[in-house]
């Protein structure tokens, strides 16, 4: 069982990657363009036959929890191999391997290996690894361009479960949250030199993710006990929400979700409980709350005024306004697990992956309920099947216990 999260970005995150009507969706980072969760490609299957998807290809890839990303063909994954963070380009068509690059972590504690997706912007790609070290690539052929040890830059500990906040990017800079140190974010420019430590400590698991209110700018960081609006510019706090969220384990790793000038939180463990604010220059008003949504790590997707989220292993519907809960799947369904990811595609089908047992399933799910329309019992090998599957190009990619497989997910 695990207490850290796989986190996330921020709607206003600037992509450069470049792609034409012709080639697929770009997919370079945690959830997609947007952080969304939310597949645009069309042309996918909409059923699967009985035995599932047609397997494609599959490539030992070591161990971790950090999700497949993709870029005008290749596919990214960051994995842990011998005591050490590789970052391996793969063809995604094929399957062949491009290139490897790898680095020495210090992380050895519970659940090893990597827990942050990398991000790809214009020739470049970012890494962070559980032991707080950001490291940034060159795209084409992995030579490292610099590398920064942030447990060092902040004087922290490198403790309970390593690091997991998936870089954010917007502009020319990089945010992280660093966790057990003095300082609960940093800001590094794409020169790689610190541009600024927080003022507020106490990070936890989450990424940072970027609002805009009032036509400005501010940073939100779900630390360990509460939300924290920092200045992006200079690191210095704008407000703290004067709102537990304290864990018995200071775990806030699930990604805050931004939307119309709100945010939405969840967490589970003691406290467990949800909620969403109304965003100003000065703070966060609540405007609603309860336990309707229990998230550890896997953040909700929102869609059309409607959260999907994975509920402590209950798929939910809940609707973004009100909190109102439109319909839960049954216990004994077992889609998810309390660390199952989901991905949506197709305006109303996803996919949920069972962390504990490897069952797949397709689902169809809107506000007016949910149907199972193909469930695969122990379909993916393995356990902790914690990253979020990736489809991209009319295929679809699991990150296994110890492999990478790619899956016929075309219409045709």
């Amino acid at each position: 069982m695990t207490r850290f999260g796989l986190a996330t970005l921020s709607l206003c995150l600037s992509v450069s990657v470049a792609h034409s009507k012709t080639q697929a969706e770009n997919w370079p980072q945690y959830r997609g363009p947007d952080r969304t969760g939310i597949v645009t490609e069309k042309n996918l299957a909409q059923s699967w036959p009985d035995d599932g998807p047609k397997e494609l290809w599959r490539k030992p890839a070591g161990i971790g929890f950090a999700s497949p990303i993709a870029a005008d063909g290749k596919l990214f994954l960051f994995y842990l191999n011998d005591r050490k963070d590789v970052l391996e380009a793969f063809d995604a068509q094929s399957g062949s391997s491009l290139w490897k690059q790898a680095l020495a972590t210090r992380y050895g504690g519970q659940y090893s290996g990597t827990r942050c997706t990398p991000v790809i912007q214009g020739d470049r790609i970012y890494t962070y690894g559980a032991d707080a070290r950001l490291t940034a690539r060159n795209l084409a052929g992995g030579q490292q361009i610099w590398s920064i040890d942030l447990l060092a830059e902040t004087n922290s500990r490198l403790t309970d479960w390593g690091n997991s906040s998936s870089p954010l990017i917007d502009g020319d800079m990089i945010y992280v949250q660093v966790r057990d140190g003095g300082n609960a974010a940093v800001c590094v420019d794409k020169a790689g030199k610190v541009v600024w430590k927080s003022q507020a400590a106490g990070g936890s698991y989450a990424s940072p993710v970027m609002a805009e209110v009032g036509g400005a700018k501010m940073l939100l960081c779900f630390a360990n006990e509460h939300l924290i609006a920092v200045n992006p510019t200079d690191g210095k706090t704008l407000w703290e929400l004067n709102e537990s969220w304290e864990t018995e384990y200071n775990i806030n790793s699930a990604l805050p979700i931004v939307h119309d000038g709100k945010v939405f939180l969840t967490c589970a463990y003691r406290n467990a409980h949800c909620g969403l604010y109304q965003l100003s220059p000065t703070g966060a008003t609540r405007i609603w709350g309860g336990k309707q949504i229990t998230a550890r790590f896997q953040a909700p997707i929102l869609d059309n005024g409607y959260l999907y989220a994975n509920s402590e292993g209950i798929l939910k519907c809940v609707k973004w306004d009100d909190g109102k809960i439109a319909w839960s799947s049954k216990p004994a369904d077992r889609l998810l697990e309390y660390g199952g990811p989901i991905v949506r595609f197709g305006e109303d089908k996803m996919i949920c992956l069972n962390s504990g047992n490897g069952m797949l399933s397709l689902i169809k799910a809107t506000p007016q309920g949910m149907e199972k329309l193909k469930t695969l019992k122990r379909f993916v090998e393995g356990d902790q099947l914690w990253a979020t599957p990736l489809i991209y190009n009319g295929k679809l990619y699991i990150k296994a216990k110890e492999e990478l497989i790619a899956y016929d997910m075309s219409g045709k």
